[in-house]
């Protein structure tokens, strides 16, 4: 095998570009996510599997980026390698920002505190168990919170603890997800050979387009298309009836 064969092969896609991209990505789904769940309420995309995030960014790339940057300068746009790093951080991402991660988890923190009433006796039965990291117990903080305060501030000072203890906690739990996968990854892959339905979308999604092209085959194909405008449609519609009967 010649060298720039073996190189092609093991490129990563874990590029600067890609991780940029990814980071600027996963603070509009925050925003997004925060507005969209706890402002108009509306129902959550980010809790499902797979995450709505990771196809929101590789629509946004492949139908605007990196046909701006194939126009521009043919090398800037992102390949296959790069889109796929950036979906699946999204879909990590995603679920945590929504109902199923910080909306639970932070409420969680406090709640011991805000919640604890003299009939229940919180207080005298586990409050002094609680370590000094597990959340914040300012009674101020705490009520703000949950009550909303006139200013509209946020006490990250308080916070700053609590979340940097917590977060670290999520990447422990990740890590052992990815060290889990890679203990099972032969037997699925090699031995019983599954095919992984639920990749097979962003993989298409992400194709290389054909030389001189602008869009690859999936976006495309007028099927496509008519499969993903009809629940578009529906959904649009009741959606839109939610907020203007």
């Amino acid at each position: 095998m010649k060298k720039g064969e073996l190189e092609r092969r093991i490129k990563s896609g874990l590029t600067v570009k890609a991780f940029i991209l990814s980071m600027i990505a996963s603070v509009i789904i925050a925003f997004w996510t925060q507005h969209s769940e706890l402002v108009i309420d509306s129902p959550s995309f980010n809790s499902i599997h797979p995450s709505i995030a990771g196809f929101f960014a590789v629509i946004c790339i492949s139908l605007f980026l990196n046909p701006l940057l194939r126009v521009i300068r043919g090398k800037w746009a992102l390949d296959q390698r790069e889109m796929l790093v950036i979906y699946s951080i999204m879909i990590v991402v995603g679920p945590i920002v929504s109902i199923g991660g910080v909306h639970f988890l932070l409420p969680t923190l406090i709640a011991p505190y805000y919640y604890a009433t003299p009939e229940n006796e919180y207080a005298e039965l586990f409050h002094e168990y609680i370590p000094s990291w597990f959340g914040p117990k300012d009674p101020e903080v705490i009520r703000e919170f949950y009550e909303g305060s006139w200013e509209g501030r946020v006490p990250w000072g308080v916070w700053f603890k609590p979340l940097m203890f917590w977060g670290l906690f999520l990447l422990v739990v990740y890590f052992l997800f990815i060290c889990l996968n890679v203990i099972i990854r032969r037997q699925w892959v090699e031995r019983e050979k599954l095919t992984f339905p639920l990749v097979q979308l962003p993989f298409e999604m992400t194709r290389n387009p054909e030389p001189n092209r602008i869009f690859n085959p999936f976006f495309k194909n007028g099927l496509m298309w008519i499969g993903f405008l009809i629940p578009v449609i529906l959904h649009g519609i009741n959606g839109t009836h939610n907020y203007v009967p």
